[in-house]
């Protein structure tokens, strides 16, 4: 089920960003429940239609994703250009930060990552066509709508992607637990990707070759290794703290 926001806070948060939303269903016992009084309110006040149906239309529409009793049903995701967001980048005055999904196939993970993206400033993400979580509701849940709220520029290939950003004066910054240089210790004040490897297999070797610099988080020998939301959370925080410095 595509071109759909589910849950109370993906919602809320769709409507507060003003993003064009087609339609709301919402469940008929949830009427009074404070939260979705608070979408009601802005949904009437921008004029977007809502009508009332039953918790069994609901659980049908979602299959096995919790809606907590609200659907918003939104204009099809367009994919932007690798130029869009850089041009994004230069309209703001700041050098490029750009996120490189090499194959993150868990929707949570993916919607994670978009979450701490947008909390963190990001300018877009890059992901490929091929091997890569969809957004679906699962995604935009767990981002609580932030996935809706960031360029996203779909490849058929992360390698060549790189070499368009290389061409724009942008580093690419690989994650590797076999790296000798730690992620405290990189420098971040130029225009950069970083790249964010698959849950079990990393980044690509290839990928891995046209990577400008390969970084590692250090952690207890007891553990293999972080999940990848987890890790590109950390990374994408001590960009944006080394860089506001």
């Amino acid at each position: 089920m595509k071109n759909v926001v589910v849950g109370k806070n993906a919602v809320l948060q769709l409507l507060l960003t003003g993003q064009k939303t087609h339609q709301l269903l919402i469940n008929k016992s949830s009427k009074h429940d404070e939260r979705i009084s608070a979408i009601i309110e802005i949904a009437e006040g921008n004029n977007i239609p809502y009508r009332f149906v039953e918790q069994k239309d609901l659980d049908v529409k979602c299959r096995n994703v919790k809606h907590q009793g609200i659907i918003a049903h939104i204009p099809k995701r367009q994919f932007v250009e690798i130029e869009d967001i850089l041009e994004y980048a230069e309209e703001l005055e700041e050098p490029p930060f750009i996120l490189i999904l090499d194959g993150i196939e868990d929707p949570h993970n993916f919607g994670s990552i978009a979450r701490t993206a947008v909390a963190a400033g990001v300018h877009g993400i890059i992901v490929p066509k091929t091997k890569q979580a969809e957004i679906t509701p699962i995604v935009s849940k767990v981002s609580t709508g932030a996935i809706d709220q960031i360029l996203i520029a779909k490849v058929p290939n992360i390698a060549s992607a790189i070499e368009t950003l290389k061409k724009q004066n942008v580093w690419v910054i690989g994650t590797d637990m076999n790296a000798e240089t730690s992620y405290a210790e990189q420098d971040y004040e130029m225009g950069l990707a970083l790249v964010i490897g698959n849950e079990g297999k990393g980044i690509t070797r290839l990928v891995k070759e046209k990577c400008d610099f390969l970084i590692k988080i250090p952690i207890s020998s007891s553990i293999d290794s972080l999940n990848a939301g987890v890790s590109a959370g950390i990374m994408i925080f001590k960009i944006k703290e080394k860089r506001d410095e």
